[in-house]
């Protein structure tokens, strides 16, 4: 399986904030929406998908040559990159949490450096399968995955956070009805009752 299909369940997964569908898992839903926008921009090559994922490489402080190479070496897996950039995007401009934004461009760079070093991988273990330089990408691999998952232990952190805040609100909630629910019933009732003497 290519790191792009593996890496996107990671970033989906927990780096949306936007919880709100019910019945079916919040997470899966935005993962199958998010495989099949990268499915279909990979299949339709659209011109401003280039454009896009150019801007990210950008903004992530990537060297743009490891996507030009790409399109040099393999089409179909420059569009798959390219589909994967686009998509990741859309998400960090979508944020508007500024701690979230930083760590889902760590996330993003991180991912983006290690499908191009599985590639390179891929190739060298074609040629030499215990080369000197295949070690050393596994060291970077494990180095860039460590920071990958230290960022999304940060976005967990920051999820959990709003969640404990929603949490103590609800209960603040819940309490004030309980004290109030003498009071909130008779106002219910006169309301029921004026609505029911209005006439139509």
């Amino acid at each position: 399986m290519r790191f792009y299909r593996s890496v996107i369940g990671l970033s989906v997964l927990i780096a949306l904030v936007h919880r709100s569908s019910a019945g079916q898992s919040p997470d899966s839903v935005q993962a199958a929406q998010m495989r099949a926008m990268v499915e279909q921009i990979a299949r339709d090559r659209p011109p401003q998908a280039e454009a896009a994922a150019s801007d990210l490489y950008a903004r992530l402080q990537l060297q743009r040559a490891a996507l030009d190479s790409l399109r040099t070496r393999s089409l179909a897996e420059y569009w798959s990159e390219v589909a994967q950039l686009t998509v990741q995007r859309q998400m960090l401009l979508s944020q508007q949490d500024s701690s979230r934004a930083r760590l889902l461009s760590q996330l993003f760079a991180s991912e983006a450096q290690a499908r191009s070093l599985q590639r390179d991988y891929r190739d060298e273990y074609r040629t030499v399968p215990d080369s000197s330089r295949a070690r050393n990408i596994r060291e970077r691999l494990e180095d860039l995955i460590t920071r990958h998952m230290a960022a999304e232990d940060s976005l967990r952190s920051l999820e959990i956070a709003d969640v404990e805040r929603r949490l103590v609100q609800i209960r603040a909630d819940a309490d004030r009805r309980k004290r109030l629910r003498t009071e909130l019933v008779r106002q219910q009732v006169e309301q029921i009752l004026r609505d029911a003497a209005r006439p139509e």
